[in-house]
Formats: C-alpha cells, structure tokens, sequence
C-alpha cells in the first residue's frame, strides 16, 4: 500500500481517535464532579483539540509537507485578510447572542472562543495542510493532480463534518 494512503488513514483514525477521549474525558470530569457539565465540554474539548492540533502540526513536519502549507523558512504570510471572513463571523455569532454572552463568566467564554477557535485550525491543517498534500503527492503524474487534490479532500470534509 502506497505511503500517502496510510497517512491518509492515520490521519482519520488519530482524529477520530481522540475525539471519542474527549467524550470520555468529558464524562471523567463530570463523574469526578470536577466541573459542571458545560465547562467539563469547554475544558475537555479544548484539551483535546490542542492535542490534536499540535500533532497535526508535528505530521505536517514529519511527512515534509511544510512546503505545501507555506511554512518554509522565511515565507511571510501573504494577506492579513484571510482572518476577516472568520473574525467577521464570530462576531456575528457574539452579537447575535449578546445576551448568552455576556451572562457567561469570563472562563466560559474564553474556554467557548479557544474551543472553536481551534476547530477550524484543526480543519484547515487536517483537509488542507495534511490530507491534500497527500493526494498531490498520489496523483502527481495525473494529468487533473489538483482537480483530485481539492475534490476528494473536499468530499471527504463535507461528508465527515466530525464534531470537533
């Protein structure tokens, strides 16, 4: 079996993987009466989110895609605009419940704005950073290398769409 299918593979089952041990942690820190049960969502999915981002991050270095994602040495970022689509959005999302908000302590929200925050990196390095490459490197000879690159790695994101 070709090297990239099992990275591909890996990739899957190491996210998946540690999404269900956020569910488990999760049911620890309620059982444990540690915390409530949103904080114990907001704490052990924010773990488990970091985790898995900073993994990707380690594969990403580990497979020598750091080319396919820009982060060769001396690469400056191209556009500070990507960040206003996502930050236009989140404050949508804050103003349109002001009220849940601004009811929440200072822990919940900041715990709320990590964990989601970290939910599109974990995407972007996982579909874009890691499995796209992938299928770069597996259909290099094909004629149509990047219509398979983004389509496949697309489909799969739409399809998967698994709770970060």
């Amino acid at each position: 079996m070709r090297k990239e299918y099992q990275q591909i593979g890996f990739t899957f089952v190491f996210i998946i993987g540690f999404l269900y041990l956020g569910k488990l942690l999760r049911e620890f820190f309620i059982a444990q009466s540690l915390f409530e049960e949103l904080p114990a969502d907001l704490i052990s999915g924010s773990i488990v989110r970091a985790t898995i981002l900073l993994v990707l991050i380690y594969l990403v270095y580990k497979w020598k895609l750091q080319r396919f994602n820009g982060l060769v040495k001396g690469n400056k970022p191209e556009s500070w605009q990507v960040f206003l689509i996502p930050m236009i959005i989140i404050s949508f999302a804050f103003f349109s419940n002001w009220a849940i908000y601004t009811n929440a302590g200072i822990l919940l929200l900041t715990l709320f704005i990590i964990s989601v925050t970290l939910v599109g990196f974990i995407e972007e390095i996982a579909f874009r950073g890691i499995i796209m490459p992938l299928f770069i490197k597996l259909f290099h000879k094909n004629k149509q290398v990047l219509y398979w690159s983004v389509l496949l790695p697309a489909s799969l994101t739409t399809e998967s769409h698994f709770e970060c």
